[in-house]
């Protein structure tokens, strides 16, 4: 009974043509808008970049570990506030945020190497 009521309410607002483009809306666009890249390795604690989210989408922080550290960290915040922190002991390592439009955010790392910084539209715009 359940499972009517809310299709008969969700066919309401749209249709299953649309199920499709709406589920994809908050996937991120292919192609991405802002990527700042430091070859330079990171071997201290140190604010690699900041900038404000042009529209809603992700922010993907990714490295390389430096060759003589035991881990390498990466964080990401927004204003003051620490939104992802990441240790790692393999080589590689990522983080993936949503972010809102007009959020100023930036990333952190320390014994890094071949920082990338990545900022995905969402489909969906905003």
């Amino acid at each position: 009974m359940l499972k009517e009521s809310l299709s008969l309410l969700l066919s309401k607002f749209y249709s299953k043509q649309e199920n499709a483009t709406i589920s994809n809306l908050s996937f991120p666009k292919e192609n991405s808008v802002t990527t700042i890249v430091n070859e330079q390795p990171v071997n201290e604690w140190q604010s690699v970049c900041s900038f404000t989210a042009p529209s809603n989408g992700y922010l993907l922080a990714k490295g390389n570990k430096t060759p003589n550290a035991a881990r390498m960290n990466i964080g990401i915040y927004c204003g003051e506030e620490s939104i992802a922190t990441g240790s790692e002991s393999q080589n590689q390592m990522g983080l993936f945020i949503p972010l809102r439009k007009g959020a100023i955010a930036g990333v952190s790392a320390n014994d890094v190497r071949a920082l990338t910084v990545q900022f995905f539209e969402s489909v969906g715009g905003g």
